[in-house]
């Protein structure tokens, strides 16, 4: 069991080496005490501190973005996309979503459940609009980001850096033709 501040979190993983929880989208923003226990015994606090978001695009190969081509494949360098596509990217920490979806549920298919925090998308530091923010339908805790590759873009890889409440995410990588 995983407590923050004496609440219990959803646990999706856990081994002696790593725990995967998601953090209630209640829990205050500002410090926060983690306890671990195990067989009922506590483990000493670990004082955390909660952003109201902290967007981290998932990623594969290094600072490749896990982008989804319209057609289902990844992006890529051998696999790039045209000026025009859109790409579904995936990732976590969006912060506060409207409607609000409890968590450790699965994110219902309508309404779409949308981040409701300030945002901005950059492709190699200029702005570009961000098609759809907000949790994956059916998914607990998951993510995603739907744009549209602008025309005019040099083929390549370009980077992309997403901020939600004024937190910047990592940045990642998309390749185009």
């Amino acid at each position: 069991m995983v407590t923050i501040n004496g609440n219990p979190v959803p646990l999706f993983y856990a081994n002696p080496g790593q725990i995967n929880a998601q953090i209630p989208w209640e829990t205050a923003v500002g410090a926060a005490a983690v306890v671990v226990s195990v067989n009922g015994a506590p483990s000493n606090t670990a004082a955390i501190h909660v952003s109201p978001a902290a967007p981290d695009i998932l990623q594969y190969n290094g600072d490749r973005a896990v982008a989804i081509m319209p057609d289902g494949s990844y992006n890529g360098p051998t696999n790039p996309a045209a000026a025009g596509d859109y790409l579904v990217l995936y990732l976590t920490g969006i912060g506060a979503v409207d409607p609000a979806v409890p968590a450790g549920s699965a994110s219902p298919s309508g309404p779409l459940a949308q981040a409701s925090g300030a945002r901005q998308l950059t492709l190699d530091g200029a702005a570009i609009p961000i098609a759809f923010l907000g949790l994956t339908p059916t998914y607990v805790g998951l993510a995603q980001m739907n744009l549209q590759v602008p025309s005019g873009i040099a083929p390549g890889d370009h980077t992309l850096v997403l901020t939600v409440a004024g937190v910047a995410s990592n940045s990642v990588s998309i390749s185009v033709k």
